[in-house]
């Protein structure tokens, strides 16, 4: 016969009814065909046997012909496969005798088996794994023809083949750190380290539903979830994503909520932590916390080294900021009239033909937006006039958009809770104990809660340490812009502490202008009725010589300043070293408060300056038949009492001694004479006068004169100084 096809094996899909079936190709005999029942999906196969009546039984007929056919006992279901192979055996059982006639019939039949050898040959070789037909010395890559390779052992060194055993987790780990001491491990358990919403079949494409996917997620035995890049849209409400999720990606739900890869709502309390310090912190639930601890041992080694060393930074971040709009580009120097069309500025440096700009107060309130038509110089022009609330006067601002505000990191609270709620909250604790020879707190460690520089790099640089705006809106709210609390229990003064509220330290080659600068409207500016200044003298101001309180500054109300001066007004008041006196400079002193009633004043232990009126308590001494009081006037000086007035006197009998007592507008207890002293006289009689003295019994005035014959009433005018004592 002839060979005429290369084809060695075929196969059928079988449909549990067929037994018969063709085979395309020569065969000699009927063993030198395979029959195998392999299933569909596994490919996992089993080997009929010939001539046997059994479940995997078959015959076969036409060996020797140019076709044939296998019968099998049990037809191949749907789901298998009946795979038909020419197997002939490589060997040669021809002999031929010399001399003998040519056995063409022979002959040819070792040339078939030979062929069909042949073609099994290149049907096995085109079925193996095999290199591409583009190498040429055999350092090229296999083609397996997506095709399995089956029965493969596992990979024991680096660059052999792994199976999947060995990467879902069964037989040996294939995954090893390059580190002494590293285990190895599967690739199975080395990747389910990390577990990914996409792991639940999460789909990043911001229109698939992800509801039931993030049901999976919150149900998984795992508290972080990693979000790859991508928007995971939901129909579920925020609320129930209580994992803490991380990662590039963002969740939406279908209330139009945006959250960031980072979002946990923990409807649940965390687990809090045990014990004390920082065990107490970290043993809590720490799954939607970003926690970390660093114990940092270093020191300076030289002299030079920075003050600042980053890589001993806990934290470190680095924001290069090159954006930004400042929202002033100019100023009116000539008032912006209604309808004009034109103006003129300080500085037309930065605008251009075709910009568009808008007048500006300081606030966000832009108007008359213009785009302008021609610059020449300092001069703007536009077409449109411009409308109220024009004119506009000389120094308001020209912006080409509102001021904009990069932050190196944005940070924001929704308190919606009780108690307090803080966008940092932060505790420090000094445990440094100093050397002998650091025998002051200030040669010791500084621990603090914010601390750094602000370093300017050139002119008109405006820095503000810290800028925060309190907005009540409509609600009845209160506010505390700094609360600072001091628990100190120990004034020894061993180490020269002490305990200051704020210091403002100005150190440069010039003065900086103002510590504290209050704009705007205030009930009051500093409020020390609560303080407790018992202890050391009751100090809320120290001052030292020739410093001074200064009034009647000029100030344009505002938070900016056209130069320091502006707050020294002309009158001033302080301790003058030059005078050895407190100054008041500028204005005399007046006022209600220099008018007041003797009791307001009455104490002995306290200098005022005061005076007032008043109409003394007469008692008749010896020779008065009667008395008149008058309304008197009184002045202090811290602690001595000037009086002047009259008084009416009727003596009873002439050329005797005539003695009235006189109340004081101020009580003092006397305990001399001396310490009240003056003068009376007489209106209707010459070289009639009187002398005034201490009443050292009862705490009064004493006018006493001797009398000469004239017994008439008279007024006497008199004034006296006393000491409250």
């Amino acid at each position: 016969m002839t060979v005429s096809t290369a084809t060695a094996r075929v196969s059928y899909v079988g449909n549990g009814v067929t037994t018969v079936f063709p085979v395309p190709f020569p065969f000699i005999q009927e063993d030198y065909l395979i029959v195998l029942r392999v299933n569909a999906t596994t490919l996992d196969s089993t080997t009929l046997t010939l001539n046997s009546g059994g479940a995997n039984g078959y015959t076969v007929q036409g060996a020797g012909d140019a076709s044939g056919s296998v019968t099998v006992v049990t037809a191949p279901t749907a789901s298998e496969l009946l795979t038909v192979v020419r197997s002939v055996p490589a060997t040669q059982e021809a002999d031929f005798v010399s001399n003998d006639p040519f056995p063409a019939e022979t002959f040819e039949d070792g040339l078939d088996k030979l062929t069909m050898i042949v073609g099994q040959a290149v049907s096995d070789v085109n079925r193996a794994l095999k290199l591409f037909e583009g190498d040429i010395d055999g350092s090229g890559r296999y083609d397996a023809n997506a095709n399995r390779i089956v029965d493969l052992a596992d990979g024991v060194n680096p660059s052999d083949a792994a199976t999947v055993g060995q990467l879902i987790g069964a037989g040996s780990g294939n995954f090893i750190q390059p580190y002494t001491g590293s285990v190895t491990r599967t690739m199975q358990d080395k990747v389910r380290e990390t577990v990914s919403i996409t792991d639940f079949g999460g789909n990043g494409n911001d229109a698939a539903d992800n509801a039931a996917i993030f049901a999976l997620a919150e149900a998984a035995g795992v508290e972080r979830i990693y979000l790859p890049d991508g928007t995971y849209y939901t129909t579920g409400a925020a609320s129930s994503l209580g994992k803490h999720y991380y990662g590039p990606g963002k969740i939406r739900t279908s209330g139009g909520d945006n959250t960031p890869g980072r979002f946990t709502w923990q409807t649940v309390r965390p687990d809090s932590g045990t014990g004390t310090g920082y065990e107490r912190f970290f043993s809590a639930d720490l799954s939607a916390v970003d926690a970390s601890y660093q114990i940092s041992a270093s020191n300076r080694t030289t002299l030079t080294e920075e003050y600042f060393a980053p890589e001993t930074s806990h934290i470190l971040s680095v924001f290069d900021n090159r954006s930004g709009y400042s929202g002033t580009t100019s100023r009116l120097t000539v008032i912006a009239a209604l309808g004009a069309t034109s103006a003129t500025l300080n500085s037309a440096d930065g605008l251009s033909i075709g910009d568009t700009i808008g007048f500006n107060d300081g606030t966000d309130g832009i108007t008359n937006i213009r785009v302008l038509t021609n610059v020449a110089g300092n001069v703007i022009s536009w077409t449109d006039p411009l409308i109220a609330p024009a004119p506009y006067a000389v120094g308001y601002r020209i912006t080409l958009g509102k001021r904009t505000m990069q932050s190196m990191a944005h940070l924001e609270l929704q308190h919606r809770g009780g108690g307090d709620g803080y966008i940092h909250l932060m505790r420090v604790e000094a445990s440094y104990t100093g050397t002998a020879g650091q025998d002051n707190t200030y040669f010791r460690s500084t621990a603090g809660m914010d601390g750094g520089d602000m370093v300017a790099s050139t002119d008109g640089v405006y820095m503000t340490g810290r800028e925060i705006t309190f907005d009540g809106v409509t609600y009845d709210i209160a506010v505390a812009a700094d609360v600072r609390t001091f628990l100190r229990n120990d004034a020894t003064g061993a180490l020269e502490a002490t305990w200051i509220g704020n210091i403002h330290n100005s150190s440069g080659t010039q003065p900086a202008d103002v510590s504290h600068a209050v704009a705007g409207k205030w009930n009051c500016v500093i409020d020390a009725s609560r303080a407790d200044l018992t202890s050391n003298g009751g100090c809320v101001l120290g001052m030292a010589v020739d410093q001074y309180l200064y009034w009647g500054n000029t100030a344009t109300p505002g938070l900016l300043y056209t130069s320091w001066s502006d707050i020294l007004g002309p009158y001033k008041f302080g301790y003058s070293n030059s005078r050895a006196a407190f100054a008041f400079d500028g204005a005399p002193i007046s006022g209600d408060t220099l008018h007041v009633a003797p009791a307001t004043v009455a104490s002995a232990a306290i200098g005022y300056v005061a005076s007032g009126v008043y109409t003394p308590t007469l008692t008749n001494g010896v020779n008065v038949a009667a008395s008149t009081a008058y309304e008197c006037h009184w002045t202090r000086v811290g602690k001595v009492v000037t009086v002047s007035g009259q008084v009416g006197i009727d003596p009873t009998a002439g050329a005797t001694l005539t003695e009235l007592g006189v109340s004081l507008p101020i009580a003092s207890a006397f305990s001399a004479g001396r310490q009240l002293g003056g003068v009376a006289a007489s209106e209707g009689a010459a070289s009639l006068s009187a002398r005034v003295t201490a009443d050292i019994a009862n705490d009064r005035a004493s006018i006493a004169y001797t009398n000469t014959a004239d017994v008439a009433a008279r007024d006497w005018s008199f004034t006296f100084q006393y000491l409250v004592v």
